[in-house]
């Protein structure tokens, strides 16, 4: 006889019994006395107690009641852990709905834990419990392999796939609540975690539906994560849902190593949106925007189909505040990340509409590669706004327009380090900004490095290199005023035209042609260092009557 939880248990001659009927139908029930249910897939100990089952448990996953009044048995178990399988959950069965068994255990299990096998639902699976897990098996994949069909992602981890007509429109799992109650705090998930389970929608007989309009925030879910504070999902994959993740009305919480891919086309391709990851909403959903305090950790993302209208990594829109990405990774779409204040009418969010004062992001050490447009892109912030990209590598497959594309933006954007490959027709672009710092960008073979249009009280000390590729300016000022220009400008004889190009309408710049280095230039003279409206600046009078002014070394 031992005691677990203040309850004597007779685990001597313990006594299979193959179902819950015959459980229920023991004659003479004795208090403390274990059993062994055989009963597949719910197999379990259960030990006899006297009294009333505490919670209701119509699915018998945890309490079978004794056909004998004031008697029932228990599952014993360890913790507060549950799994599906105890309450009738068939695994690797597509014709089988695991959805009740699984969301009976969310009801009555602390934590949740799954099998590195498949569970089949049919609608929507929603966790939404404060202070409780769902877990599945250690090794989930996250990487599809070489030559492995993409459509689920690979077999032999922990997978819930939305199965049956619901996999053309539903969402495959709801994270949090559905709307945020009354007040800030109010009816809000807290302090649970999500991880290790690959989320899949079976697109194999039934394809997800496009956008109903323009906009991808009305494309088809995979994974939404919302209405949260202090919790987080870590190992969790998304795959073959138009928008991979969306994330609102979070706060103080993370997702990482989490992993969007998709292949299959939507059932008409007008409209046909993917976005990896999708951060934001048109309206405030928590405090004062529509995330606070998130965190990306290792976004992945890659797979673009050639018919999807457009696809896109990683976008930031609408009510923007506190937004930290770290260590992405964006691979094989149209557009690698972007950060967009445009509200639903597309429109910049102005200042005085209350989330509208925090466009706020922070991009960590991004890794952009073979995108086939633009690898960044920020736009339309408005004064509020402030976007820092650190360290970010972007390498466009052949043809893509821009490395990072920057407009009709606010605030302050720096670009602090990292590199630009070749591949892009643009290395950097900025149009209609203020207070823009790009420090030590280093821009590989780009045919046009850095192009400003009209941008004002900003610092520009990129760092280009040709050996490959030919340019006619390594940076090309356009309606600029009040600028700091210090570029370091290199590479082989001829690869590059024009150091620092200004147009007329260029006023009141400071420029610092000290390490633009003539060497690399088709015509080996320091005239080329700057031009002014294709003059030498050194002797054109209107450069100086504009208030323009060279430093450091000129010749």
């Amino acid at each position: 006889m031992k005691q677990i939880n203040g309850l004597k248990i007779i685990m001597a001659n313990v006594i299979d019994i193959a179902t819950r009927s015959a459980l229920a139908s023991i004659a003479s029930p004795t208090s403390g006395r274990v059993f062994y249910l055989t009963e597949s897939p719910r197999e379990g100990f259960f030990v006899c107690i006297a009294g009333s089952i505490p919670v209701s448990d119509p699915l018998q996953g945890l309490y079978v009641a004794s056909n004998t009044s004031g008697f029932y048995y228990a599952r014993i178990r360890e913790d507060r852990e549950g799994r599906p399988e105890w309450f009738g959950a068939r695994v690797n069965d597509p014709t089988f709905d695991c959805w009740a068994a699984i969301s009976a255990s969310f009801a009555l299990c602390q934590t949740t834990i799954l099998k590195p096998l498949d569970y089949y639902i049919r609608s929507t699976l929603n966790f939404d419990r404060s202070s409780c897990c769902f877990y599945g098996a250690k090794g989930s994949g996250r990487d599809v392999g070489v030559g492995v069909p993409t459509r689920m992602g690979t077999p032999g981890g922990s997978r819930v796939i939305l199965t049956g007509p619901s996999a053309a429109a539903a969402t495959v799992f709801q994270f949090g609540k559905t709307t945020s109650g009354t007040g800030d705090d109010a009816s809000i998930t807290r302090n649970s975690y999500v991880r290790d389970i690959l989320f899949a929608r079976d697109c194999g007989s039934v394809a997800p539906q496009p956008s109903p309009n323009s906009d991808p925030i009305n494309c088809v879910k995979g994974v939404i994560m919302s209405y949260m504070n202090a919790c987080g999902m870590e190992n969790v994959s998304s795959y073959d849902s138009p928008v991979g993740f969306h994330y609102f009305g979070v706060v103080l919480s993370y997702a990482r190593d989490c992993v969007a891919s998709r292949t299959t086309p939507a059932t008409s391709p007008i409209n046909d949106f993917w976005v990896g990851h999708l951060l934001g909403n048109y309206q405030i959903n928590y405090y004062i925007a529509s995330n606070a305090s998130i965190y990306l950790e290792r976004p992945i993302c890659y797979d673009e189909n050639a018919v999807f209208d457009l696809s896109i990594g990683i976008r930031v829109f609408g009510y923007i505040a506190d937004t930290f990405i770290n260590d992405a990774e964006v691979g094989r779409v149209n557009i690698g990340i972007e950060v967009d204040g445009r509200n639903s009418s597309g429109n910049t969010i102005p200042l005085a509409s209350g989330g509208g004062a925090h466009q706020d992001v922070r991009i960590s050490n991004a890794v952009v590669d073979a995108v086939g447009i633009t690898g960044i892109q920020i736009r339309n912030l408005n004064r509020s706004g402030e976007v820092t990209l650190i360290e970010p590598y972007v390498a466009l497959a052949g043809g893509g327009s821009y490395g990072i594309n920057m407009f009709d933006a606010e605030g302050k954007t720096r670009i602090a380090g990292g590199r630009i490959l070749g591949g892009a027709s643009t290395g950097i672009q900025a149009v209609n900004m203020t207070s823009l710092g790009i420090e030590g960008t280093y821009i590989r073979e780009v045919a046009n490095p850095v192009v400003l249009n009209n941008v004002g009280m900003s610092s520009i000390t990129p760092v280009v290199t040709n050996h490959d590729v030919q340019s006619n300016q390594a940076v090309d000022l356009i309606n600029c005023y009040r600028n700091r220009v210090a570029p370091q400008v290199t590479g082989s004889s001829g690869k590059i035209a024009t150091g620092i190009a200004l147009n007329s309408a260029c006023v009141v710049n400071e420029i610092d042609p000290s390490q633009v280095n003539p060497g690399a230039f088709a015509v080996v003279d320091p005239a080329y260092k700057v031009r002014f409206n294709g003059s030498d600046a050194r002797s054109a009078p209107a450069f100086g009557a504009n208030g323009n002014v060279l430093v450091g070394v000129t010749g």
